[in-house]
Protein backbone atom coordinates (compact mmCIF):
# COMPACT_ATOMS: atom_id res chain seq x y z
CA UNK A 1 0.00 0.00 0.00
CA UNK A 2 0.93 3.41 -0.89
CA UNK A 3 1.37 6.30 1.94
CA UNK A 4 -0.64 9.36 1.91
CA UNK A 5 1.38 11.96 0.62
CA UNK A 6 1.83 9.82 -3.12
CA UNK A 7 -2.08 10.97 -3.21
CA UNK A 8 -1.11 14.96 -3.24
CA UNK A 9 2.61 15.00 -4.72
CA UNK A 10 4.57 13.24 -7.51
CA UNK A 11 7.66 11.61 -6.49
CA UNK A 12 9.72 14.73 -8.25
CA UNK A 13 8.15 16.85 -6.06
CA UNK A 14 8.88 15.54 -2.70
CA UNK A 15 12.33 13.73 -3.23
CA UNK A 16 14.34 16.89 -3.41
CA UNK A 17 13.03 17.49 -0.31
CA UNK A 18 14.12 14.03 1.28
CA UNK A 19 17.30 14.49 -0.33
CA UNK A 20 17.94 17.86 1.27
CA UNK A 21 16.54 16.61 5.11
CA UNK A 22 18.85 13.43 4.64
CA UNK A 23 21.75 15.39 3.75
CA UNK A 24 21.46 17.94 6.51
CA UNK A 25 19.28 15.97 9.17
CA UNK A 26 20.89 12.86 9.14
CA UNK A 27 24.24 12.91 7.38
CA UNK A 28 25.16 16.59 8.83
CA UNK A 29 26.40 17.67 5.39
CA UNK A 30 27.33 21.35 5.96
CA UNK A 31 25.19 24.06 4.65
CA UNK A 32 27.28 27.59 4.02
CA UNK A 33 25.11 30.33 3.71
CA UNK A 34 25.39 30.83 0.00
CA UNK A 35 23.59 27.49 -0.38
CA UNK A 36 20.99 28.28 2.36
CA UNK A 37 20.42 31.48 0.53
CA UNK A 38 20.10 29.43 -3.16
CA UNK A 39 17.37 27.23 -1.13
CA UNK A 40 15.36 29.82 -0.06
CA UNK A 41 15.35 31.84 -3.61
CA UNK A 42 14.23 28.65 -5.29
CA UNK A 43 11.55 27.39 -2.66
CA UNK A 44 10.20 31.20 -3.15
CA UNK A 45 10.48 31.11 -6.90
CA UNK A 46 8.08 27.97 -6.40
CA UNK A 47 5.58 29.50 -4.18
CA UNK A 48 5.87 32.26 -6.35
CA UNK A 49 4.64 30.13 -8.60
CA UNK A 50 1.99 28.28 -7.40
CA UNK A 51 0.61 31.60 -6.02
CA UNK A 52 -0.19 32.79 -9.55
CA UNK A 53 -1.50 29.55 -11.35
CA UNK A 54 -4.06 29.97 -7.99
CA UNK A 55 -4.77 33.56 -8.60
CA UNK A 56 -4.92 33.96 -12.47
CA UNK A 57 -7.72 33.53 -14.32
CA UNK A 58 -7.85 30.62 -16.39
CA UNK A 59 -8.84 31.00 -20.34
CA UNK A 60 -11.88 29.17 -21.46
CA UNK A 61 -10.97 26.75 -24.77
Amino acid sequence: MFPLYWLLLDSEDIEPATQFGIGVIIRHEPMPAARWTGFALVWAALLLLVQDAKTSPRESR
